[in-house]
């Protein structure tokens, strides 16, 4: 029987990325998207290691969908369905007010950089933040993985820095549902970028990580839709950061997934696992 739910659960979230995909990105970008949800450690090769919180994040999509057109009352059942398989999911009922289309100001951005170092540099309020929560749900795990004393390594948040500087640099230049999108999306860089002081918050970012298949060929697709960088001799920072932004940024962000693919393996967290399990063995 489990079996056969490894291979439903597999379907769903196989079913959902083609969803996202082909109805939100063009042919010569679909590529891309395909590409991040194989390699992305938070996506395809961790499907099978959470395997509720897979469907929860099914689920999630779903509701996104239903938020997009207004229908709240559709997304507050796609998230209580996903509350059901996973708990933590009804913390993702908030998550309607960004789903829309509105632009982000150039200052909004500033506030979110803002605040992300202010809860880096005083991390005392962090933790009594995500203690509340925990304590909320009255589960004495949830409770415990709040209050020990975990932190994601320095190389950990210095690379998540890069997906979340890249997106929320590049969010006023969105439009419509590549908008929404990167929105969601940003939710989970940030969240890698705060579990420097409280590791427990990387499991919140797989419910965002799967909007990266959407968010960052999206981005990319704009940049390159302005067209050839030009200098400006008035500014040349203006220039260098368009040639980073064009260029470097999108190498960088994919040498990131690679080298997280492979770290993936790598890790010693593994060892006792011979071998990387998938619905392929199934056959």
């Amino acid at each position: 029987m489990f079996p056969v739910l490894v291979a439903l659960s597999s379907a769903l979230l196989i079913w959902v990325v083609y969803r996202l995909i082909t109805k939100n990105l063009p042919t010569n970008y679909a590529w891309l998207g395909i590409c991040i949800f194989i390699i992305s450690p938070a996506l395809f090769l961790m499907n099978l290691s959470a395997l509720r919180q897979s469907i929860a994040t099914c689920c999630f999509v779903i509701a996104i969908h239903y938020a997009c057109k207004k229908n709240y009352l559709m997304y507050l059942a796609m998230v209580v369905v996903a509350a059901l398989f996973h708990k933590s999911a009804i913390l993702l009922l908030p998550f309607c007010l960004i789903a829309n289309d509105r632009p982000v100001k150039h200052w909004v951005c500033w506030v979110i950089l803002l605040g992300t170092i202010f809860l880096l540099l005083f991390s005392d309020v962090l933790l009594n933040m995500v203690v509340w929560v925990a304590q909320q749900f009255n589960d004495k795990n949830y409770i415990h993985m709040a209050k020990q004393d975990m932190q994601n390594s320095i190389r950990a948040t210095l690379l998540t820095a890069v997906y979340f500087f890249y997106v929320l640099l590049n969010l006023p230049k969105l439009k419509g549902k590549h908008l929404i999108f990167a929105k969601i999306y940003m939710i989970s860089p940030l969240l890698g970028v705060l579990a420097r002081q409280i590791s427990m918050l990387t499991r919140l970012q797989m419910y965002f990580d799967i909007y990266a298949i959407v968010a960052l060929p999206a981005i990319m697709m704009e940049v390159r839709a302005r067209g050839p960088v030009r200098l400006n001799r008035r500014n040349v920072l203006i220039t260098f950061w368009d040639c980073v932004n064009r260029y470097a940024m999108p190498v960088l962000i994919i040498g990131i997934f690679l080298l997280r693919y492979y770290s993936f393996f790598t890790t010693p967290d593994w060892e006792a696992f011979f071998t990387y399990r998938s619905i392929f063995l199934l056959l």
